[in-house]
């Protein structure tokens, strides 16, 4: 058997408004004094219903549950792992890319110079020399051309250049971590009057670091300067150097 309690309060109408609570059930009505009075509230079991309005905050704070949620560690964890996925698979592409733009650097430098020198050996009549530098003021022996190079007109014949020949171009060290290195027996190119270069075709090989190699030109004889299949001895160029 459940127990009803009702708590009525006066009303200015006269009437009372009682509330009924049975085991958390709680519903209201007005009933009259006389009813009052007497204990009789026309309150049924079957009219209670639960108050189920929760409070503000509470509301409030579910509200915000569902607007602001974090991740789980399985998650984050994927998230990781699809992005180490990505870089594995797009850095050998961005090196790829990289080693590319600098062969083209350097190839368009010594293409400007070698269209230069044969220019001028035909205009002049008389036989250009190119050579590696140091200081760009003169040619230094060997095939190591990572610090620059000189352009000349060699009036005196000499292969050198010397107080009587016209300078024509000249470039500083590469850019950094960049080697250049010729083939061992063309230590200088020559451009002779009649347009192309003397002796046999002429590789550059250049070389990120000291290690590794990113590509190979070649100077043909007529004067054709373009990128070429490396070779095993152009590998070890970048190594024995």
């Amino acid at each position: 058997m459940r127990t009803i309690f009702f708590v009525c309060a006066s009303s200015i109408h006269s009437e009372y408004e009682c509330i009924a609570s049975l085991s958390g059930l709680k519903t209201r009505a007005t009933i009259a004094k006389s009813d009052a009075s007497t204990g009789n509230c026309p309150i049924s079991v079957a009219n209670a219903h639960e108050d189920t309005a929760a409070p503000k905050s509470t509301r409030r704070n579910a509200e915000l549950m569902k607007r602001h949620y974090g991740i789980s560690l399985f998650e984050l964890l994927t998230t990781l792992a699809i992005v180490a996925i990505v870089v594995a698979i797009a850095a050998p592409a961005m090196v790829a890319i990289r080693d590319r733009a600098r062969i083209v650097r350097v190839q368009t430098e010594l293409s400007e110079v070698f269209l230069a020198a044969t220019r001028h050996a035909v205009a002049g009549g008389v036989a250009t020399v190119l050579c590696p530098s140091r200081d760009q003021a003169g040619c230094i022996e060997g095939h190591d051309w990572s610090h620059g190079w000189l352009a000349f007109a060699d009036l005196n014949g000499d292969r050198k250049f010397g107080a009587g020949d016209v300078q024509l171009r000249r470039a500083g060290t590469l850019s950094a971590g960049l080697h250049l290195y010729s083939s061992p027996g063309r230590p200088r190119i020559v451009f002779q009057p009649q347009g192309d270069n003397a002796g046999t075709n002429a590789t550059f090989t250049i070389c990120a670091g000291t290690t590794r190699q990113l590509g190979v030109l070649a100077l043909s004889n007529g004067g054709r300067f373009h990128l070429v299949a490396a070779r095993q001895d152009h590998a070890a160029a970048c190594i024995s150097t």
